[in-house]
């Protein structure tokens, strides 16, 4: 089977696109940028210290040395732009994705001949708009020249819900719940990384601020670094890599506090909060992804006459869309408990930081192919991050490129995949829990 639709693409045309994305690296929020500006006291401190006094840096222990040295040279590069914007390296990013497509999709670009057959969907951020731009200039570039056929974004409508998913699913009724993305976090953190008692906490401090070195001046700064702080070192780290630096110490300082079980900490907090609100957490969120998904079986249907259809979003469209298509989605469900105890589900498939990633994206492309009988046949496959997926259909039968009619019945049928009885329960009791928590709170 699968040689067999490896000849045909051989012999496939593309014909349209439609492609689901996220934007690319951006400088982080306000309060993220504040506290990670904090750090630059400890940075100053040790260059205080150490800069003139080479002996005393070399006196301390290897690893707390080699640290120190690389923070005295950071650079904080999250500082030198607003919140949120887009950075340069994320818009490069977008440029390399649109060329990539371009060279993949090249049939599609050659046979568009005006913007009247591109639709240009865009959340309202300008990070969105812009990363959508990017992405537009090298994909519709045809022999090194920008084509004139890029249209201006649309935003989305009131009931439109295929890109603003903050109104959750309209077919299912029922009050609005939202847990604050910050009180998502907090709480995993807090359970694995408590104030008074958390061994990674512990490790920083004495990798920082040996105990048995320095002066008593020395020893309160070790009270200096919480569990709070601790996050705020993982943030400047993580946020690192959305800039480029000349040395890999002056952007990357604060990543060699942390070993890979730190790493695994920070990636669930990150993987709790993402599953929570776009992930398999209940009947709701499991289905933001049917009006995008919606649009695609309407975009398969022969009455469409878009060559190709952007939209340019968040992690939440991208994570929202895997999920309505039933990805990486793990036998065991996430939840705190299964998060911070037992093995954590450390072999989880759902992990946001590799499936809803900057730059994410999902492409949906159809094809005209020709058999060895010069009969011509719709196909489609769909690419997830330029990996076109293998879909499983009834009687296990699998494909990556596959027929557009069965492709638009599957798609159907995950549309119909109704909630079972204990996930209604389960959900309608989650309702009840938090009117009773609002009512205490008023």
């Amino acid at each position: 089977m699968q040689q067999h639709y490896l000849f045909l693409l051989e012999t496939c045309s593309p014909t349209k696109a439609l492609c689901m994305m996220r934007h690319g690296a951006k400088f982080p929020k306000q309060e993220v940028k504040d506290e990670i500006a904090k750090l630059e006291e400890f940075k100053t401190y040790f260059n205080d210290q150490f800069s003139n006094n080479e002996n005393a840096l070399h006196a301390l222990p290897e690893k707390s040395k080699s640290v120190i040295s690389k923070i005295m040279k950071w650079k904080n590069k999250t500082a030198s732009s607003e919140a949120k914007k887009i950075n340069d390296n994320g818009l490069l990013t977008m440029r390399k994705l649109g060329q990539r497509w371009n060279s993949k999709l090249l049939n599609i670009v050659v046979n568009i001949e005006s913007e009247e057959e591109i639709e240009f969907n865009s959340a309202k951020e300008e990070r969105c708009s812009l990363s959508g731009q990017e992405f537009l200039k090298e994909f519709l570039k045809i022999k090194k020249n920008t084509t004139e056929k890029i249209p201006p974004f649309k935003l989305p409508e009131k009931d439109d819900h295929r890109i603003k998913l903050d109104k959750g699913k309209p077919e299912v009724k029922g009050p609005k719940v939202n847990i604050p993305e910050k009180d998502v976090e907090n709480i995993y953190y807090n359970e694995v990384c408590p104030e008074k008692n958390c061994s990674t906490t512990e490790k920083v401090i004495n990798l920082l601020f040996p105990n048995e070195y320095g002066s008593d001046e020395w020893k309160e700064w070790r009270y200096k670094i919480t569990s709070a702080k601790v996050k705020t070192m993982y943030m400047a780290c993580a946020n690192s890599y959305g800039y480029e630096y000349s040395a890999e110490e002056e952007g990357h300082a604060w990543c060699h506090l942390f070993d890979d079980d730190d790493i695994a900490m920070f990636e669930g907090m990150h993987d709790y909060q993402y599953y929570i609100k776009n992930g398999y957490h209940d009947i709701k969120t499991k289905n933001y992804g049917h009006p995008i998904m919606k649009d695609i079986v309407k975009f398969l249907n022969k009455t469409e006459t878009k060559k190709f259809k952007l939209f340019a979003a968040h992690t939440s469209n991208c994570l929202s869309l895997i999920t309505g298509f039933r990805m990486f989605q793990d036998e065991k469900k996430i939840t705190l408990k299964s998060m911070t105890t037992g093995d954590k589900m450390r072999n989880r498939k759902w992990k946001s930081s590799l499936i809803g990633n900057y730059a994410c994206n999902i492409m949906v492309v159809v094809y005209d192919c020709e058999d060895d009988k010069y009969n011509i046949t719709e196909e489609v496959s769909i690419f997830f991050n330029e990996t076109p997926l293998e879909m499983v259909f009834e009687n296990e039968r699998t494909c990556t490129l596959c027929p557009i009619n069965d492709v638009i019945n599957l798609i159907q049928e995950l549309l119909n995949d109704k909630p079972t009885e204990e996930e209604s329960i389960e959900y309608d009791n989650l309702q009840k829990r938090k009117k009773i928590e609002e009512t205490i709170d008023d």
